[in-house]
């Protein structure tokens, strides 16, 4: 029996007796394992050599693949660092840059003095717009590298690119800030100086700026400014006058129209013009009954209705149109409810209009809604099936609105123009948001919806319904929002709003003109200048200047 202690001597002992046959073992080993090695790192470069003709070849896929093979055999060996940055360069040439980044990594991290590993991770990063990872990695370049003239010039690159990023992030926080304190004021202070006072700071920030998306938000902010100064104001300013004009605008939309009078009174306009023109609208007040405007009301004024809600349904920023057709057979209507009694007001209300159209029976109704802050307008468009997509532009025979609410927002610009006009419209009409007001209006003419001037109490929205008749369109079977789409037939189960908009009234709902229900045909305010120059003045007769070149302000 041996102790503890005496195991420890005698194992000591024989390791000292035998220590050469130890050394003698460990060197044999040694040779074997290093003769190994070489052997495998021969292996390894070879598949590098390739894979660096590959890269002179331009074949980057196939470079990529023989230094993976060269990793495979020597993941950690005494190259391996360059296998990495090698496949980092073949990785960046495929545009991979973010795999690119994972090899140079790996490759400084096997050798952390190794600089082109750093010079190879500050170009990936740097092609990522990673600028701050970009900078750190071309400063550890030039520790280990110094003499790399690239990193120098990309370092210089990076904190500049890193400058214009900070500096669009401070622009775009402040335009954000601004277009939020518009179109939603808190309180009147928010609208009168915050707005002015933050689009301003927003110029200031990016108006020295070169990057495309810094000159995008200068336009903004110049735009929006411009509209805001010019409805504010009775008159416009030198300042208006000279930022029209570094926007490169010739044209714009008039005083008359962006600076509308504050009153939906029709018999309080401005003083009518006497020379005679043929309106493209007509304009109905107390046009539903009044059962028929709750349920379309109640459908569709909350700003929590589930019609919002399932569409998911935004104006900054800007939802995807949609909308939904259904057929104008007599059965179809008489199931849709409040809403196929509204269709039927508005074909009556149409006729009018149809009188002068060939072939003008309409067969189809399309119908979307919007919910708009006061502030918030609509660009000047033409109605058109899909929005015009697909180059053949289709426009309905007639289109109409309804408001639901009152006194909110910029009222609604009708013109004279048509697609094709060889100059921009000379007449124009505005109808001012008024509850239970319809406009009918011929589907193929210029129109848009004007911002609304000054503050109103907060939560209040516009809200309108919008009918197209149309002799043909194409119904997009989707299933996700977009536009045409079939209302959901008797065979689905049907979504709330659905059911809300198309809930059935009493027998006075059945729009017939009688039962107390009069509707009173009105007026449009006429404008006669709808477009004028940058300065102000009228435009002259036979100018169409380009969509962008003209001034909408929305």
């Amino acid at each position: 029996i041996i102790s503890t202690s005496q195991k420890s001597s005698l194992l000591f002992y024989r390791a000292e007796k035998v220590n050469g046959l130890f050394e003698t073992l460990d060197n044999g080993e040694q040779k074997q394992k290093k003769s190994k090695t070489d052997d495998t790192t021969s292996k390894a470069d070879d598949f590098k050599t390739k894979g660096n003709q590959y890269m002179v070849q331009k074949q980057y896929q196939n470079a990529v693949q023989c230094y993976t093979s060269a990793l495979d055999l020597s993941p950690t060996g005494i190259n391996s660092h360059i296998y990495h940055l090698n496949r980092s360069a073949a990785h960046c040439a495929l545009g991979l840059h973010q795999e690119a980044v994972i090899d140079a990594q790996k490759s400084s991290e096997l050798r952390p003095d190794y600089g082109k590993a750093y010079v190879r991770l500050g170009y990936s990063m740097f092609q990522l717009c990673n600028y701050e990872g970009a900078i750190k990695a071309y400063q550890a370049a030039l520790v280990y590298y110094p003499e790399s003239i690239a990193s120098r010039n990309y370092l210089k690159k990076a904190k500049c690119k890193l400058d214009s990023v900070r500096q669009l992030q401070e622009g775009q926080e402040l335009y954000d800030s601004a277009k939020q304190h518009w179109l939603y004021p808190q309180t009147k202070s928010d609208y009168e100086t915050k707005v002015e006072q933050k689009l301003r700071n927003c110029l200031n920030v990016v108006n020295d700026a070169t990057e495309e998306k810094s000159i995008t938000l200068h336009k903004q902010a110049r735009d929006a400014l411009i509209l805001f100064c010019i409805q504010k104001s009775n008159h416009d300013s030198k300042e208006v006058i000279c930022l029209l004009r570094e926007g490169g605008y010739k044209a714009r939309l008039s005083q008359d129209v962006l600076r509308y009078q504050l009153t939906t009174n029709s018999n309080t306009h401005r003083e009518q013009p006497s020379t005679p023109v043929t309106c493209p609208c007509r304009v109905y007040d107390d046009a539903l009954p009044i059962s028929d405007l709750h349920v379309l009301s109640y459908a569709l004024c909350p700003k929590d209705a589930s019609y919002w809600v399932d569409h998911q349904y935004s104006v900054y920023p800007p939802t995807p149109y949609f909308s939904y057709v259904f057929d104008l057979k007599p059965e179809t209507l008489e199931n849709l409810g409040a809403l196929g009694n509204h269709v039927r007001t508005i074909q009556r209300f149409s006729k009018e209009l149809l009188e002068d159209k060939d072939d003008s029976i309409p067969h189809y109704a399309e119908v979307w809604a919007h919910h708009r802050p006061h502030c918030s307008g609509h660009q000047l468009h033409f109605d058109s099936d899909n929005e015009g997509c697909g180059g053949d532009v289709k426009h309905p025979t007639i289109s109409s609105i309804l408001y639901l609410t009152d006194d909110c927002g910029g009222p609604s610009l009708l013109t004279d123009q048509i697609l094709g006009d060889d100059e921009l419209a000379r007449n124009g009409w505005l109808t001012h948001s008024q509850k239970n007001r319809i406009v009918v209006f011929d589907g193929s003419v210029l129109h848009g919806v004007i911002p609304g001037r000054g503050y109103v109490e907060k939560g209040r929205n516009r809200v309108t319904l919008m009918v197209a008749l149309w002799n043909d369109i194409r119904i997009r079977d989707c299933e996700n929002p977009c536009a045409a789409r079939p209302l959901p037939n008797s065979g689905e189960e049907k979504p709330v709003w659905y059911n809300e908009m198309t809930r059935e009234g009493t027998n006075e709902n059945k729009n017939t003109g009688g039962n107390g229900y009069f509707p009173e045909k009105m007026q449009p305010e006429r404008i006669e200048c709808v477009f004028g120059t940058s300065d102000g003045k009228q435009i002259k007769k036979g100018q169409m200047p380009h969509y962008d070149k003209v001034f909408q302000g929305f």
